[in-house]
């Protein structure tokens, strides 16, 4: 049987998403019974899957198991429904209160991921942001830091180049510790349009479990960009969240139009710092 929810937890806000859950089970009544929105299913042993923009959740009973939990009574810690074979883990509990908070504060929930989007074009460095971009690729640093390679579709800003750089001091630490170079194959896998940008998201930063595999969007608040020898750099602080977001979700087909026009276009696919017409110095250039 397929369940198909709609849900959220501390990774993935309003207005969430929609999750397959593939239950090997030989009667529905052995399926999970939401009785109201806002209630929360506590799930283990499964296997998640994102293939062609959707999520898959596939949970075999005899070895997953599930507990359905009211998701309004904060005092109430029991199930209302459960497999057979349901043990809470030691952190549900703490878990359990956190996602009800969220339910039970809508008006601060939406409030948190309404704030406006910036586009990697309109980033200013040394300002907060709140952006919205596909993960194209994830690298650790010699400090076991994550690094993000992500995009939106659009041309960063361009950066101006001091002449009185250390070149040979600075190259030692240009993006901090160090990020391995990335291989041929990976860097072909890459949009051939837009510029990708590293986020750096630090081991102790609380919701980096949530950042597993590629090819998803996610919406990332309070992230703050600067620049080192010619690149963007972004990074995560205490007051930062990550939010995985559905490929329905209005914020992501709109980067995905503006990718699909300028991949069409001669003209548009250019990056912004170049000029569709003849520049005036070299003279006429048929194009």
């Amino acid at each position: 049987y397929v369940l198909t929810l709609k849900v959220f937890d501390q990774s993935e806000l309003y207005p969430g998403i929609f999750v397959n859950f593939f239950f090997l089970v030989d009667n529905l009544n052995r399926l999970p019974q939401v009785k109201s929105v806002g209630d929360i299913l506590s799930i283990h042993h499964v296997e998640m899957k994102f293939n062609e923009g959707e999520w898959y959740c596939t949970s075999n009973l005899k070895l997953s198991s599930f507990g359905l939990f009211n998701g309004g009574n904060v005092l109430n810690l029991s199930p209302y429904q459960s497999s057979v074979n349901y043990q809470p883990a030691p952190h549900d509990e703490k878990l359990f209160l956190k996602l009800r908070t969220i339910s039970q504060n809508q008006d601060d929930k939406v409030s948190a991921v309404d704030e406006p989007l910036s586009l990697f074009c309109n980033i200013v460095s040394e300002e907060k942001h709140t952006i919205v971009c596909k993960v194209l690729h994830i690298a650790e640093t010699s400090d076991a830091d994550l690094v993000l390679f992500v995009w939106d579709g659009t041309d960063s800003p361009l950066v101006t180049l001091r002449s009185d750089l250390n070149m040979e001091g600075d190259m030692n630490d240009p993006m901090g510790p160090m990020v391995f170079l990335l291989s041929r194959e990976i860097l072909h896998t890459f949009p051939r349009v837009g510029t990708v940008v590293r986020i750096i998201v630090t081991k102790c930063f609380d919701d980096v479990s949530c950042l597993k595999g590629v090819g998803y969007w996610i919406k990332l608040c309070n992230v703050v960009f600067e620049t080192q020898l010619g690149l963007w750099k972004g990074s995560l602080d205490p007051s930062s969240t990550i939010h995985i977001l559905s490929n329905e979700d209005d914020s992501v087909q709109w980067r995905q139009r503006i990718y699909d026009n300028r991949i069409s276009s001669k003209v548009h696919r250019l990056p912004s710092s170049s000029f569709p017409w003849p520049s005036d110095v070299t003279g006429s250039t048929q194009m």
